[in-house]
Parts: structure tokens; sequence; C-alpha cells
């Protein structure tokens, strides 16, 4: 079970950011570092 962590304004920002930049526009994504890969959630 994950546990939800919140964000403090700037790091989601940054987020927000290197998404877009990977032309990610969903509000839901999962970040595995050990596997680099990004899970995207459909709504």
């Amino acid at each position: 079970m994950s546990v939800p962590k919140k964000l403090d304004q700037d790091t989601a920002n940054e987020f927000k950011s290197i998404f877009s930049r990977l032309n990610i526009t969903k509000n839901k994504v999962t970040v595995d570092l050990d596997n680099e890969t990004i899970e995207i959630e459909d709504e």
C-alpha cells in the first residue's frame, strides 16, 4: 500500500515543469525511480 505525501508548492511546480517537458499532462502519475519509469493513471 502506498502512502501519499504532501509536496510543498515549489516542489510541485518543479514536477509539473518536468512532466510538461515530457508531454505528460495527466494529473495522476506514479514515478518508479528504481526502474526509471513513469506510469500515467487514467482518470
